[in-house]
C-alpha cells in the first residue's frame, strides 16, 4: 500500500503543476483580452470625437407568421381539391397531403403554403395525422381536413 501512496502523490504532485500552468495561462489571455476591449473602447472614441459614426448590424424584419386572406383561401381550395382524389401520402388515410404536395396547386411561394398550413392548422381547419413513411430524409408532417370540424367544412 506504501507503494502506491507513493504513486498517487506523485500524480497529485503533477496535476497540481498542470493546473498551475492552466490557470496561468488562463491569466495571460484574459489580460490580452482586457487589453483589446481597451483598444477597441479607445478608437470607437476617437471615431466618435471625429464624428464618425458606427455601422449597426442591420436587424432581420421579424415575420408575422400569418398570412392573407387570398393566400390562405387559395391553400384551402387547393386542399379541398386534393382531399377529393384518390391521392393521399399516407397509405390508408384518403386525402392526407403535405406543404410540399400543395405548393404547385397554388401561385404561392411553398413557405407561405407552408405558413398558410400552420394558420389552418391552427384554426383547428386542419389537422396533422403524422410523418410521411418512408421519406428519404426527414420526413415531412402529413396532414387532412379536420374531419368532425365544423370549421372545415
Amino acid at each position: 500500500m506504501a507503494g502506491l501512496n507513493g504513486s498517487l502523490d506523485g500524480i497529485i504532485a503533477e496535476l497540481t503543476d498542470v493546473l498551475g500552468r492552466a490557470e496561468w495561462t488562463r491569466d495571460q489571455a484574459q489580460e490580452a483580452l482586457d487589453a483589446a476591449n481597451a483598444e477597441v473602447r479607445r478608437i470607437k472614441a476617437i471615431l466618435k470625437a471625429a464624428g464618425v459614426e458606427e455601422e449597426k448590424p442591420k436587424r432581420k424584419e421579424q415575420k408575422s407568421g400569418r398570412v392573407n386572406d387570398d393566400t390562405r383561401r387559395l391553400v384551402l381550395n387547393a386542399i379541398k381539391f386534393h382531399s377529393t382524389l384518390d391521392e393521399s401520402v399516407i397509405p390508408g388515410m384518403k386525402g392526407a397531403f403535405t406543404a410540399a404536395v400543395i405548393a404547385p396547386h397554388v401561385d404561392v411561394h411553398e413557405g407561405s403554403v407552408r405558413t398558410a398550413i400552420n394558420n389552418l392548422r391552427d384554426d383547428g381547419i386542419i389537422r396533422a395525422v403524422g410523418l410521411v413513411p418512408n421519406s428519404p430524409r426527414k420526413a415531412p408532417m402529413a396532414y387532412v381536413l379536420g374531419e368532425g370540424n365544423e370549421a372545415s367544412e
